[in-house]
């Protein structure tokens, strides 16, 4: 899942930033369950500490030097926030979104990079790349358009559009994905549910067969296990 990123960001797969800061745990990938952070980095933490860098599937670290607040955030520059029930990522800037309060909708537009935290809203990463937590479910997570998309889908039925590369993890059940148009994606079902049963299931998968990982918690579709 490679993405051309630039402002401090990288997509590694390992994580190299020391200059970026936490405030929560949680451990990269999938795993992790610590409090909000301002960024990602070195593979623990992420926004709502599931986006961190490292583990499988895309990763975007923050290094130092972004600016506070996005309102004015210019293409290939980068920016902090703490939003509340809209939270935005304008075209080509690379943002960090955290919700202050428990009801956040995020949308980032197209060619940005985000790390950004829903809370009983929608998630939206259009033609970017994108990294989805879930501060309180429910939490709707859509990638469309060629979008590179990480997200925590709960109780919600969350989408993959066109041309776009996906990995979900279910944060609270039932968790029900679409992977439309060409799409790949995978859902791990993070021992919540059974994987293919109705609380945690890809419903729609254009490319091929659903599969179950040999994890016994991944499915996948159009994508290697993790």
């Amino acid at each position: 899942m490679a993405v051309a990123l630039s402002c401090g960001l990288e997509d590694s797969g390992t994580g190299t930033s020391t200059t970026s800061t936490t405030s929560g745990g949680g451990s990269g990938g999938s795993g992790g369950t610590g409090g909000t952070t301002s960024s990602s980095s070195s593979g623990t933490g992420g926004v709502g500490g599931f986006g961190g860098a490292g583990g499988d599937g895309l990763s975007l670290n923050i290094g130092g030097g972004c600016a506070t607040g996005c309102d004015n955030c210019a293409e290939a520059e980068c920016c902090e926030e703490a939003c509340d029930t809209v939270c935005a990522c304008a075209a080509g800037c690379e943002c960090i979104l955290s919700c202050a309060d428990d009801w956040c909708h995020v949308g980032c537009a197209g060619q940005s990079s985000c790390i950004a935290e829903c809370a009983q809203g929608n998630c939206t990463c259009n033609d970017s790349a994108c990294i989805f937590t879930c501060k309180v479910s429910p939490c709707a997570v859509n990638c469309t358009q060629n979008a590179r998309c990480r997200g925590q889908c709960a109780n919600a039925q969350c989408a993959c559009g066109a041309g776009s590369d996906c990995d979900f993890s279910c944060g609270a059940t039932p968790c029900n994905v679409a992977c439309s148009d060409g799409s790949v994606c995978t859902l791990d079902c993070n021992g919540l549910a059974d994987p293919g049963s109705s609380d945690c299931t890809i419903s729609l998968c254009t490319v091929g067969t659903v599969e179950t990982c040999p994890d016994g918690q991944t499915l996948t579709c159009g994508k290697s296990c993790p």
